[in-house]
């Protein structure tokens, strides 16, 4: 809805697409202190996020202004990277072993059904009342608050090995960033442009808009299964598997003409790529100490938006230099890259004596989870 306003505002293509640019630089640039505002503050910074977010939703239409556009669309990255962080955090914190991959299968089907549902409700109701489709936003965010009374709390900074300890291996999680860069890179490119080549290549705009909503059906509806298997057979394995399906999915789609074929394609393509991001997020929280947990998830968040800001450059560049059929090899080139650089990386990391990963974090393990590093 922000670029439908900035549109109507009289706002050039370069502005809209440099307004949304500030609001993921918001995300970076609040992840950086989001885990001191975790340690300080616990549930607090989810509530502090939340009231931000909404706020800042609410009141975008009455900015009036284009450096008040581009203000506000800041705070409101700030506003999601402190509710965001945290939020994933407690659920690494809270997630037990065992079904740690479906519990975050419920978190990215929560995420993509209110994407869906928002999309739905803003984009037909703004034509009629703009201002209360942001009003209307606002309003829901606020009301998310009272939630944050039900949420367990922040367990305290583990302290059970001492200073002297011998640090243990503990490899850099590069299949873990790698999925978040990818689920940046393909969601902001790859499904902001894809209508324009559904068009391109002669759906109409109702058929478009119908297998656009088959894609985020996929998603929403195969979150939770995904994360089951993932539990069940091995993360690491079910997110390769994903990696897979993504990337052949991307090559074979600008060979399909309009049809079933085309529909199913894009279907479980949308699935796996909809999976890098709860199936990465699950993996890193795996053997991490609890004091890495929140910076472990803002770096997981930040390398998400980086992707979020490279992929429409580059995905609009090459489509005009080359053709519409470049935007999805260059995202299969993207995943097969990614692929390559995490089990390099991982190998690398074999070989080496490894130790903690995130900058000014203690890096300690308990006795048990240090044990199962070194298996």
């Amino acid at each position: 809805m922000a670029s439908l306003w900035l549109r109507d505002a009289g706002l050039s293509l370069t502005l809209i697409g440099a307004n949304t640019a500030s609001y993921f630089l918001g995300i970076v640039c609040a992840g950086a202190i989001a885990p001191q505002a975790i340690r300080t503050s616990g549930r607090g910074c989810i509530v502090g996020g939340l009231l931000m977010s909404g706020l800042t939703i609410a009141t975008f239409p009455y900015a009036d202004a284009t450096a008040g556009y581009f203000v506000l669309r800041f705070l409101s990255g700030c506003a999601g990277a402190w509710s965001v962080i945290p939020l994933e955090s407690l659920i690494n914190h809270q997630a037990p072993p065992q079904r740690r991959g479906r519990d975050f299968g419920f978190y990215a089907f929560s995420v993509a059904s209110g994407m869906a549902l928002g999309t739905v409700v803003g984009m037909h109701l703004y034509p009629h009342w703009p201002r209360a489709s942001f009003l209307l936003g606002g309003a829901v965010t606020l009301a998310t608050t009272v939630l944050v009374v039900w949420m367990p709390s922040f367990p305290r900074e583990n302290s059970l090995a001492s200073a002297g300890d011998t640090p243990p291996r503990l490899r850099p999680p590069w299949l873990s960033f790698s999925s978040a860069f990818l689920q940046g890179f393909l969601e902001a490119g790859m499904l902001a442009l894809l209508p324009l080549y559904l068009l391109g290549i002669g759906m109409n705009e109702g058929d478009a808009g119908f297998l656009m909503g088959g894609i985020f059906v996929g998603v929403i509806a195969l979150q939770v299964p995904i994360g089951w298997l993932a539990d069940h057979i091995g993360r690491r394995r079910v997110l390769l598997g994903c990696y897979f399906l993504v990337s052949v999915g991307l090559a074979l789609t600008p060979w399909l003409s309009p049809g079933a074929w085309l529909s199913l394609v894009l279907f479980v393509t949308g699935a796996a790529s909809g999976a890098l991001y709860p199936l990465g997020l699950a993996l890193l929280g795996e053997h991490l100490p609890d004091e890495d947990i929140p910076r472990a998830n803002a770096w997981f968040l930040s390398v998400n938006c980086v992707g979020s800001l490279v992929s429409p450059l580059l995905s609009s560049a090459v489509m005009e230099a080359w053709g519409p059929p470049w935007m999805f090899w260059l995202g299969a080139f993207a995943v097969g890259t990614m692929a390559l650089v995490s089990l390099l990386g991982q190998r690398l990391a074999a070989q080496t004596r490894c130790t903690p990963f995130f900058p000014n974090g203690n890096g300690n393990l308990t006795q048990n989870s240090a044990a199962d590093m070194q298996n």
